[in-house]
């Protein structure tokens, strides 16, 4: 907490570039896209992206997930920020970009694979609702709530795992529900000195964008080709996107 309030000490004696960039943006906003980041304390966004005040508005969450608004699970995700978070900043403040943005050694994208492991060993039976099989959604309710995480983790990286665990040399990632949604494929054999995480960390940035065009609000803007969505995904050993 010291180094913290040493931080603030310090960015008070320097405001004044702070205070000079908020007037030119108060004075000609240029709001550049939206972002959807992990919530990892190494992902600093706004500095990977090299963007200054008021250029990004940025939401954060355990594996840069977009709730897919058609989710099976619709019940499990009513307090999810998304939708929100879309109407804000893509219909409010009429954004053209919005950017999701993965990165390497995710522990988000290494519990998921861990969960999948365990959906095979039975061992949380939660895991194999997406499978169809019967389940008591009050009892699966009660198990999910002892791990909020785990709950979260599962409910919107099922669809990249699955589709990920096809093993095939490149994955297709396309949309039942929009027509304007393009196809996006991640060839991983251009990948190969990628980690099994790394890898599923890729798929899950392209599922999120396929994510993004469930939304039926946004069904104009996609339609008319006025909301460009885009991926990035960042290593942090070697800085590169």
């Amino acid at each position: 907490m010291n180094q913290i309030l040493l931080g603030i000490l310090k960015s008070h004696a320097n405001k004044q570039s702070f205070l000079n960039q908020l007037k030119t943006f108060n004075e000609k906003p240029n709001i550049l896209a939206a972002v959807v980041a992990c919530v990892d304390s190494r992902v600093l966004t706004s500095k990977l992206l090299c963007s200054n005040v008021g250029e990004l508005f940025i939401e954060r969450n355990p594996g840069n997930f977009v709730c897919c608004e058609k989710s099976s699970l619709e019940h499990f995700n009513e307090n999810c920020v998304t939708p929100g978070f879309l109407e804000l900043t893509l219909l409010r403040c009429r954004i053209n970009d919005i950017i999701i943005c993965g990165h390497s050694d995710c522990r988000a994208m290494n519990l998921l694979n861990n969960l999948g492991k365990c959906k095979h060993e039975k061992s949380h039976s939660y895991l194999a609702h997406h499978e169809h099989q019967p389940i008591n959604v009050h009892n699966e309710n009660n198990q999910m709530k002892s791990s909020p995480l785990e709950k979260w983790i599962w409910e919107n990286g099922c669809k990249t795992l699955q589709n990920f665990n096809l093993k095939s040399d490149i994955l297709s990632f396309k949309s039942s529900i929009h027509p304007k949604c393009p196809t996006l494929e991640l060839d991983l054999t251009l990948t190969k000195h990628l980690t099994e995480i790394d890898l599923l960390s890729q798929a899950n940035v392209l599922q999120q964008m396929i994510n993004v065009y469930s939304y039926e609000m946004l069904t104009n803007q996609l339609a008319q080709n006025v909301l460009r969505v885009h991926g990035m995904w960042f290593e942090f050993y070697s800085e590169r996107f």
